[in-house]
């Protein structure tokens, strides 16, 4: 289901705080037909974790966690596991493997894209999705149930496992410095 309005409501609702987010999205369920729920608190995730960051498993990562904190202390939020890392690694690194919808099993990564990756989830199963929305927590819902600047284009991928995305972020990382450094 693509209801465009229903999508309009929840970009407003996800730039909100899970307390009042909760509370609105109950409240569109009198509203439009949707199977939205809300799963865990923002308040759960290590501090400012992006839907990507949740995505590919990298909140959970220890190693990781340290690494990134110490680079935005720095300042450097663009070095993170963002749009700009997933599309690295799925268009130019080609680290993820696509999945017909039928082959789909469960824990897969969804990635949702216009002209660029817009958000990333994890596919509970053919039909329901896992992911975080901005400030806001984490919800499953059906596949378009999500903001609407989220996009409206999808692929399915195999998820790769976490020291293989941890050893791309470090090359990542590299590259990004490369690039920093040619700057001066």
């Amino acid at each position: 289901m693509n209801d465009k309005k229903l999508r309009f409501e929840l970009s407003e609702i996800c730039k909100k705080h899970d307390s009042q987010a909760v509370p609105e999205l109950n409240d569109l369920k009198n509203k439009y037909q949707h199977n939205i729920l809300f799963i865990r608190s923002s308040s759960e995730f290590p501090e400012d974790i992006t839907g990507y960051e949740y995505a590919l498993g990298l909140a959970n990562s220890n190693n990781y966690l340290q690494k990134i904190k110490k680079l935005r202390d720095l300042g450097f939020y663009c070095a993170c596991g963002n749009s700009f890392f997933m599309a690295w690694i799925a268009d130019i690194k080609k680290l993820l493997i696509p999945v017909n919808k039928k082959e789909i099993t469960g824990g897969e990564l969804i990635i949702y894209y216009e002209s660029t990756v817009k958000h990333a989830g994890i596919v509970k199963n053919k039909d329901t999705i896992r992911s975080k929305w901005g400030t806001s927590g984490m919800y499953e819902h059906g596949i378009l149930e999500i903001p609407i600047e989220y996009g409206e284009n999808y692929c399915f991928f195999l998820k790769p496992n976490i020291s293989e995305i941890e050893k791309y972020f470090d090359s990542y990382l590299n590259e990004l410095a490369l690039c920093i450094n040619s700057l001066y």
